[in-house]
């Protein structure tokens, strides 16, 4: 009899231990989504342009409503056609990157397989 009260003890805490991990482990990628965020609209506004962070998310938001003055011409085409593709990209290839270093970690088994456990190295 003490030894199921002690093992549905040992579940509970388990169980309230797991669910720590699991609410600790939200706020890490809450953090990280917002991490994301901040690099994206930095590597938008970054470079030649004078196109600002609030000035293109204005834009962004307002879109083409009338009166809409918060990026010209210029650094419309800057941003929305050469910076946001790159980006969009970039955060695309290093999502796949990421996956398929998890599938090979996950399929060999080991945490630390790398590209030349199956042949591939540099060159």
């Amino acid at each position: 009899m003490a030894d199921q009260s002690i093992a549905s003890a040992a579940g509970v805490m388990a169980t309230a231990s797991e669910g720590d991990r699991s609410g600790r482990a939200r706020i890490v990628i809450l953090f990280l989504c917002v991490g994301l965020g901040l690099v994206v609209l930095l590597s938008l506004t970054s470079g030649a342009s004078d196109a600002s962070a609030v000035s293109v998310i204005s834009d962004w938001l307002l879109g083409a409503a009338p009166g809409n003055e918060a990026l010209n011409a210029r650094d419309r085409l800057i941003v929305y056609d050469i910076r946001l593709p790159r980006v969009i990209l970039g955060v695309l290839i290093g999502a796949a990157l990421a996956v398929s270093g998890a599938v090979m970690q996950g399929l060999f088994r080991n945490p630390l397989a790398d590209p030349g456990l199956i042949g591939v190295s540099a060159g």
